[in-house]
């Protein structure tokens, strides 16, 4: 990145302001300053993020021109969150084989001009409060991979497919918190959102959805304007042949998981029940290494 400088008129002088990469300089002095006094708040492999990637830490003092006091504050938080979730962690085997075959959330090939995409398919929006916390573990580690392939500003999007999605079963807390987590935790990473498929009667609540950048309303035609139909899902029309329905191998169903939580075959069936119609059969799904997702 181009280090700009920026000049302040003084009636007697110019003065110059700090460049972004003396912000990142001054910003990773403090931070290592407090790693080596305290090092509980940050994991080791987070340390050698900070420490080594750029944009990781230039990201936080660009963010709404923060510099590089309020940037190590919004960093720390980050890298605190990041530690209380277990980022590193986290294991694809965690989340039942049928939410890989559901697909609500994947990433997949990029637009015209080469930034990644992360699709979000509304229909498949999963309200299972018992797998609530598995299912947002797999949805951080997606935003995750996404921006850490781009690891620059502006360098993936938000494809959401809204066909066949109404009021009654849109999940305003999911989008709310993929909104809230890449807002804190992953600013200035995406170029846009686009949705398509809304009908009038969604497009109306459109404000629920104004909490994401860029955002705009698309038809098929528009969405080919920014991502060549060759690299577009079959779901939406396109001539994509990449398989999105990606199963870790080895991943267990739910009801193999349900034994572990305790519940029965007829607490499951219930659980499954509204997704029956959308699970198709396994010879349909690619099966994946499980660092695939990491």
């Amino acid at each position: 990145m181009s280090q700009i400088w920026q000049y302040i008129t003084h009636p007697f002088q110019e003065v110059k302001k700090k460049s972004t990469q003396e912000h990142v300089n001054e910003l990773r002095q403090w931070f290592e300053e407090e790693y080596n006094d305290d090092s509980s708040f940050c994991d080791k492999l987070d340390y050698k993020k900070v420490m080594n990637d750029y944009f990781f830490v230039s990201r936080f003092v660009l963010c709404e021109e923060n510099g590089s006091v309020k940037g190590f504050e919004m960093l720390k938080r980050c890298l605190i969150w990041r530690k209380k979730i277990g980022l590193h962690k986290f294991h694809p085997l965690q989340v039942p084989k049928e939410i890989y075959i559901l697909s609500p959330i994947f990433f997949y090939e990029p637009d015209k001009k080469g930034r990644n995409t992360l699709y979000i398919r509304g229909q498949m929006s999963l309200k299972i409060p018992i797998l609530e916390s598995r299912v947002k573990d797999s949805l951080v580690h997606m935003v995750n991979k996404v921006d850490s392939i781009g690891n620059d500003i502006g360098s993936w999007c938000f494809i959401i497919d809204a066909t066949g999605t109404g009021f009654s079963n849109v999940d305003v807390e999911l989008l709310q918190f993929l909104h809230d987590t890449v807002s804190a935790y992953y600013p200035l990473g995406t170029r846009y959102t686009l949705i398509y498929g809304a009908s009038a009667f969604l497009r109306s609540f459109s404000g629920l959805l104004k909490i994401y950048p860029s955002i705009k309303f698309v038809n098929q035609n528009q969405l080919f304007d920014y991502i060549a139909p060759e690299n577009v899902p079959d779901f939406m029309g396109g001539t994509c042949k990449v398989n999105y329905r990606r199963i870790p191998r080895g991943a267990k169903t739910c009801y193999e998981l349900g034994k572990e939580l305790n519940l029965d075959k007829k607490e499951v069936d219930k659980m499954l029940k509204p997704f029956r119609s959308f699970l198709v059969d396994e010879s349909e799904c690619e099966f994946v290494d499980p660092d695939f997702f990491l």
